[in-house]
This record gives C-alpha cells, sequence and structure tokens, in this order.
C-alpha cells in the first residue's frame, strides 16, 4: 500500500481564495496460491486506486491542473490477473 497527499491553499490571485487536501491509496495484493490452497503456481494479482479529496485547480482557475493525483473521487479495480506456471517454470499463462 502506498499513499500519496497534497495540501494546497491559494492565498492570493487566482479563482478564489481557499485551502484543499486531496490524496491517493495505491493497493496491491499478491497472492500466492501454492501457500494458501497448496495450488503450485499459481499467482493472483490485484491493484486498486483510490483518488480522493479536493480540487486545488478550481482555486487557481487553471487548465492544466495543479496535481497529477487530482481527479474525480473513485476507488476502481484498475487491475486484476491470474497466472498459472507450467512445465516446470518454462511456460506460463497470464490471464487478465
Amino acid at each position: 500500500m502506498r499513499y500519496d497527499g497534497e495540501g494546497f491553499s491559494d492565498l492570493s490571485g487566482g479563482q478564489r481564495r481557499g485551502a484543499t487536501y486531496l490524496g491517493n491509496v495505491n493497493l496491491e495484493l499478491t497472492l500466492d496460491a501454492q501457500r494458501l490452497i497448496g495450488w503450485s503456481g499459481l499467482t493472483v494479482f490485484l491493484y486498486g486506486l483510490g483518488i480522493h479529496g479536493g480540487h486545488p485547480s478550481t482555486l487557481a482557475g487553471d487548465a492544466q491542473g495543479v496535481s497529477n493525483i487530482e481527479g474525480p473521487t473513485k476507488w476502481p479495480l484498475e487491475e486484476a490477473w491470474i497466472q498459472q506456471d507450467l512445465f516446470g517454470n518454462k511456460f506460463s499463462a497470464l490471464i487478465g
């Protein structure tokens, strides 16, 4: 898990005065099925991203964006896959 947070304050100029905070959470989960259920060579991977907080670009009134982590609030599953290693790890199949 990784968390990035940013605070912004517009003290003068821009569209309007104010302060805001925004952040995002990166969650990764890798499961080794051999350890969990005894299924040899199977790996499950999930990646989710949570974006939350204010919108500092509305304070500044800019078109390009003040922060590269600014966005609409959402918590999507961004990536999911299952990989099976075969033939003594000489070949693998990945679906996702």
